[in-house]
């Protein structure tokens, strides 16, 4: 079963299918625009995965050492300010 967006938040999603090779973040944490919240590995190359905004990050749905599918909901982010845009 596919995990839900909590409302109000953003997606961020794997924007390759590989494997998450580390988690930078937790739920709970503040995190600034485009900051790493996760480096994906997929066919020998390291992809960041970056917050789109500013913001709390409300769930992540990765472990490290894990694959992710193309699309795959990664992290749940709040923005600063409570609005998804």
């Amino acid at each position: 079963m596919a995990a839900e967006l909590p409302a109000g938040c953003i997606a961020v999603r794997a924007p390759v299918s590989g494997n998450v090779w580390q988690l930078r973040t937790a739920a709970g944490r503040a995190v600034a625009a485009g900051e790493e919240l996760l480096v994906m590995e997929s066919m020998k190359m390291e992809i960041s995965v970056r917050a789109q905004a500013a913001g709390e990050v409300v769930a992540t749905y990765c472990n490290a050492g894990r694959p992710a599918n193309a699309g795959d909901l990664l992290v749940a982010l709040r923005p600063a300010g409570g609005v998804a845009r």
